[in-house]
């Protein structure tokens, strides 16, 4: 079968398995993965045959830009110790003990036992939250370690490259790539910057939603190809694209504009990470194939694997919190509650999927890449491993420690909603003075009814409610509400049968009638 219908078989078993995954015991990931080797199973199936430098540049600059673009800059920085300790320090401290594990009972020579350590070194937050999906964690932890994710992200992948480098050209120049990291290390930066101010500056002039669109895809790529092309790093680039443009760029556009570019990253960013993990599960029908030591030395060096990247990182958590705290003479309890959830989520996921399956097939001589078959098996082995582990642990952890958020993303969301509804209530007395255009003619008056109840939404949600009547009253507007806007709908749909609409009509008005319900369904309990 051609590598377009396996691509779309992929697909299809991605989309059932997310519904399959709500349901089951499992982490998410873990199944992905079991989903992609069953595919391959499939008779006259052919491979995904995708180049490793293709699988980095297809899944990297999107899942970086993503994840930046969503991050806090002021939450980072004011978090910015424990980040870097996790994400820089952590990450090259794991990826030395991996590499010194590797040289010493493996067999491998350093530059193969660094690329090792890079791939297995960097944690995921998109597996944890994967595992801890049915729980909320606090703010605090959460941006730790999705500061944690953003960061490690840049240093393994930087580590990756210039390992590979180091194998595929078959010197250990350590003196010359220290001599390129300023280069790779201050130029993408900068770089990803000055894109993402022209980028801004580009964007506040284009009202089209297609063009916005189609401009959103094309930087972050374009921005980590020329990264790349000049010898510096494109991961770095992406990074701050996605840091600078998640700042400014939300308030540059209209709803229309908005509404249809972010469903289309959101959509983008669940094939690309969902995809990586079926993608490693088909590719190792022909990865064990290629193993040449028996599985009981593989299964051996993959225990040992686990063991050395989530045992430095327990010790490491709790010694660097407490030189923080000690540093800053914090006051209070030392959190060692949190500090432990912490040490304990250190699984990992698409960021070692994606560079195991990066690594190159061949070295300069034309020799194939050394233990490739091997490091792609011990890369799915602890990613399996961790999630496993984390996810039969880390939810009763967290509810056994009551480490849950102290309030849901529904009161943080009912308390925006109510100081959003009060400066519109402000801005429309103002409108309404004496003198004005608008003051006689009751448009202000019939705005305000509209503001004030969804002040009164989002009170209702943080009212005390020992007997659940406010909740109840809430549901039961929200459930009247629907069975309005069904009527709608089906309104509508009569006229467009009817001929009284054109079909471009009708969509137009069924988005009105989606995005009305879709702002009261996150207020629902």
């Amino acid at each position: 079968m051609a590598t377009f219908e396996t691509l779309l078989l992929l697909v299809l078993a991605l989309v059932a398995m997310e519904g399959v995954a709500a349901r089951l015991p499992l982490p998410g990931p873990v199944l992905l993965i079991a989903a992609g080797w069953l595919v391959g199973e499939i008779p006259g199936l052919g491979g995904l045959s995708l180049p490793p430098e293709l699988v980095f540049a297809i899944f990297v600059p999107p899942l970086i830009y993503s994840a930046a673009y969503y991050s806090s800059w002021r939450e980072l920085l004011q978090n910015i110790e424990p980040i870097l300790l996790l994400a820089v320090a952590l990450v090259l401290a794991t990826m030395a003990a991996v590499a010194a594990a590797a040289h010493a009972w493996f067999g491998f020579g350093w530059p193969l036992a660094f690329v090792l350590g890079a791939v297995l070194a960097p944690s995921d937050t998109v597996a944890i939250l994967a595992v801890l999906r049915t729980v909320s964690l606090s703010r605090h932890v959460t941006t730790i370690l999705e500061g944690e994710s953003l960061f490690n992200d840049a240093t393994a992948l930087l580590c990756f490259q210039l390992a590979v480098a180091a194998v595929v050209s078959g010197h250990e120049n350590w003196g010359g790539t220290l001599e390129r990291l300023p280069l790779v290390v201050l130029v993408g930066p900068l770089l990803g910057l000055a894109i993402a101010w022209a980028y801004v500056r580009v964007r506040r002039w284009i009202q089209e939603p297609r063009l916005d669109a189609a401009l959103s895809l094309v930087v972050p790529y374009g921005t980590f190809l020329i990264a790349q092309a000049i010898g510096s790093s494109g991961v770095l680039a992406v990074l701050a694209l996605g840091i600078y443009d998640g700042w400014f760029l939300p308030t540059l556009h209209d709803a229309e504009v908005r509404l249809q570019t972010l469903p289309l990253w959101n959509t983008l960013e669940f094939l690309l990470s969902g995809l990586v993990f079926m993608i490693m599960g088909l590719s190792l029908h022909g990865v064990f194939g290629a193993l040449n030591a028996p599985w009981s030395r593989v299964l051996w060096q993959g225990a040992i694997a686990i063991a050395v990247v989530l045992g430095i990182r327990v010790p490491w958590v709790f010694g660097t919190a407490w030189l923080v705290r000690r540093a800053e003479d914090s006051p209070g309890p030392f959190p060692a509650r949190e500090v432990a959830l912490v040490s304990l989520s250190g699984l990992r996921g698409v960021d070692t999927l994606v560079t195991a399956l990066a690594l190159p097939f061949v070295i300069a001589t034309g020799a194939p890449f050394p233990q490739r078959a091997l490091i792609v098996t011990l890369a799915l082995g602890v990613v399996l491993g961790t999630l496993l582990l984390g996810g039969l642990s880390l939810p009763w952890l967290v509810e056994r420690w009551r480490l849950g958020a102290e309030e849901s993303r529904a009161i943080a969301e009912s308390r925006a909603r109510i100081a959003a509804a009060r400066a519109a209530l402000r801005r429309l007395d103002d409108l309404e003075e004496p003198g004005t255009p608008l003051a006689d003619t009751g448009m202000v008056t019939r705005l305000r009814q509209h503001f004030e109840a969804q002040l009164q939404r989002g009170e209702m949600v943080l009212r005390p409610n020992p007997d659940g009547r406010f909740l109840s009253n809430l549901n039961a507007y929200h459930d009247l509400l629907h069975e309005a806007l069904e009527a709608q709908r089906a309104t509508y749909v009569r006229l467009r049968n009817e001929g009284a609409i054109s079909g471009e009509v009708l969509e137009r008005l069924q988005r009105e009638v989606d995005m009305e319900e879709l702002h009261h369904h996150h207020g629902r309990h």
